[in-house]
């Protein structure tokens, strides 16, 4: 339960061994730095780990299947549904969702002309919304 601890502590007693006034300034820089962390309190987000290690395996698992033969086994259709504004084909969404149910992919697409619009410009007001 203590093994950190102890291994830090082990780990400064062998700094300070190894060479005292070098341990001693990189003591005194990780002090400064914690007590100015402390002080400023920055109003940060770091993310959650358990977020982190979840997209990791999925990713890392969805690359693994790349590799993997078809069989009729581990079919899972894929279907990129050109619907319009999804709500506007109800009956086409319901006969892909019959048969991709909960173990295939389905995407709604629908396409947009005109001209293009400066998608830099849209992320930007967009960021400055949130």
């Amino acid at each position: 339960m203590w093994v950190s601890l102890a291994g830090a502590i082990l780990c400064c007693v062998v700094m300070f061994v190894i060479n005292w006034w070098a341990a001693l300034l990189t003591n005194v820089i990780v002090l400064g730095l914690y007590i100015y962390v402390s002080y400023k309190k920055p109003d940060v987000n770091w993310g959650s780990s358990t977020q982190a290690l979840t997209y990791h395996q999925a990713l890392t698992h969805t690359l693994h299947l790349s590799g993997v033969e078809d069989h009729i086994k581990n079919f899972r259709p894929q279907c990129l549904v050109m619907t319009g504004y999804p709500n506007s084909r109800p009956a086409l969404l319901d006969l892909v969702h019959s048969f991709t149910k909960n173990v295939g992919l389905m995407i709604c697409g629908h396409v947009r002309a005109g001209c293009r619009p400066n998608f830099g410009y849209l992320g930007q007001s967009w960021v400055q919304l949130q």
